[in-house]
């Protein structure tokens, strides 16, 4: 794949919410798998982690800790979660974390799971696969809902599976509006 290859396919990932019923093959899953094991991490504790979710009742109460888009507590919230082909959520497993730096440990690690969820979501589009992330939920009901140990921290859902929509992505602000040389302005 060449540079213009790689930049048109990350144009091209959305957010994805109708998908086929196709299940996603076990080798296709694990190359998801691989993608985001390869996220970096900076200081070495590789703190994020993926807990996916197969079980039905599961998937139901993590429905249940989700809020709508507007971060509000609606009737249906993000119920179309629980048939998707794949759903996962993102943790940050805090002890591990904090080893070296303490609680920036934490906020590190945060940004090393966008990375991992990034070149998952890579990977997902190469292989024909769209994926969507919801950060729309009460963490604390998550935690809750899902029986998760005191020590790890959700920082957000993915789901994937073969797309049955054309998605385009939304409008991007133009280059010279969101790179600034010497200064802001």
């Amino acid at each position: 794949m060449n540079t213009k290859q790689l930049l048109t396919l990350m144009s091209q990932i959305t957010n994805v919410r109708k998908f086929d019923e196709k299940p996603i093959e076990e080798k296709v899953i694990n190359k998801l798998f691989m993608a985001f094991s390869y996220g970096n991490s900076s200081i070495g504790n590789q703190a994020r982690e993926l807990v996916v979710l197969e079980d039905l009742t599961l998937r139901e109460r993590l429905i249940s800790s989700t809020l709508s888009p507007y971060l509000m507590n609606e009737k249906e919230n993000q119920s179309w979660l629980k048939d998707v082909p794949f759903l996962g959520v993102i943790v940050i497993e805090s002890r591990r974390a904090m080893v070296r730096v303490g609680n920036e440990g934490v906020k590190i690690a945060e940004k090393e799971a966008e990375g991992a969820l990034t070149n998952l979501r890579l990977v997902a589009a190469t292989l024909g696969i769209g994926t969507t992330v919801v950060r729309e939920f009460n963490p604390i009901k998550l935690k809750e809902s899902l029986h998760l140990p005191w020590y790890l921290e959700a920082t957000s859902i993915v789901a994937a599976g073969y797309s049955t929509e054309i998605s385009k992505q939304e409008a991007q602000f133009t280059i010279d509006k969101i790179i600034h040389k010497d200064r802001w302005n």
